[in-house]
């Protein structure tokens, strides 16, 4: 004897018991009353007792239905959520990226991405990854948001996304008076506090800047927090702190932005077999950057 009915059964068995109806089962299965019926008392013979007590048209459930039809209705759920995630296999792209670039921007960016893409599903994981190379031998990711100058391993395919253009930025309730020359409290995006040597080394401004205090933080995204919140002033990337800038959050304390020289880059193996999804996801990235751009320049 097989150890439980046919799945067929089953299904007609719990569509029947949460319906109440063999019409109503029927015409959801898309199959007559009188198949729904049989399986029905298949199900039952199998099992050697009534599941359900018929009143007219209506069923009745008896306690064990009850309890079998709560029991198969999560099972079924179950495996339609299995078949779902492996038919969803050959359009989920598996997307690692920095946390600061999925606050600021990515996140944003792949939820507009599933509203205007289907089929087309991008799994984004955040994760501290500041220089850091992701290794795709070792991590379940099929591309990856990576920092860097482009010059990435002989087996990786990248596309920029968009460089990186750094400029001070301070709340515009912190105090700040270059002609007064009052100390300031410089913000650090990282331990390194290679954010604010760049920006020195590669302006031809004269920073105006009486520095006080120091604060270090492990992200560009508390950095710009901070900065926001008027503890200091830090530097930024103009994208990543475009809608902090442009709601006023934000503003810049000096000329024109500099280019680091760096920037961001959607980076995956070579012959990847969701090559053509990750050419479409990079598609659709780099254009919302070019239509939603806009030049930063000071506010002072």
């Amino acid at each position: 004897m097989a150890k439980h009915p046919s799945l067929t059964a089953l299904k007609a068995f719990e569509a029947a018991a949460r319906h109440q109806s063999l019409t109503i089962a029927a015409d959801e299965l898309s199959v007559s009353q009188s198949a729904v019926s049989k399986h029905v008392q298949l199900v039952e013979s199998h099992f050697g007792r009534r599941l359900f007590e018929r009143k007219g048209p209506k069923l009745i459930l008896t306690s064990e239905g009850m309890k079998f039809c709560k029991e198969l209705g999560t099972a079924f759920k179950m495996l339609e959520a299995a078949c779902l995630n492996v038919s969803r296999n050959d359009v989920l792209l598996r997307l690692k990226a920095p946390t600061s670039v999925s606050i600021r921007w990515l996140l944003g960016a792949v939820t507009d991405y599933h509203k205007k893409n289907s089929p087309g599903l991008v799994k984004l994981e955040s994760a501290w990854m500041d220089i850091e190379l992701i290794d795709f031998s070792k991590e379940p990711y099929d591309c990856a948001v990576q920092y860097g100058s482009g010059k990435f391993p002989s087996h990786w395919e990248s596309i920029k996304l968009f460089s990186e253009n750094l400029i001070p930025m301070r709340s515009p309730a912190y105090p700040y008076d270059p002609m007064a020359g009052n100390e300031v409290t410089l913000l650090h995006a990282s331990h390194e506090k290679h954010d604010w040597d760049i920006w020195c080394r590669l302006t031809t401004e004269e920073p105006q800047l009486s520095i006080g205090d120091e604060q270090v933080f492990d992200t560009m995204d508390l950095a710009l927090t901070a900065a926001s919140r008027g503890f200091g002033v830090t530097i930024g990337d103009t994208q990543l702190a475009k809608a902090d800038l442009e709601a006023g959050v934000l503003t810049t304390i000096s000329g024109n932005p500099i280019p680091s020289g760096q920037g961001y880059f959607l980076v995956w193996p070579k012959s990847s077999s969701k090559e053509a999804l990750i050419l479409r996801f990079a598609k659709f990235l780099t254009e919302s950057l070019s239509t939603g751009s806009r030049h930063i320049h000071s506010q002072e």
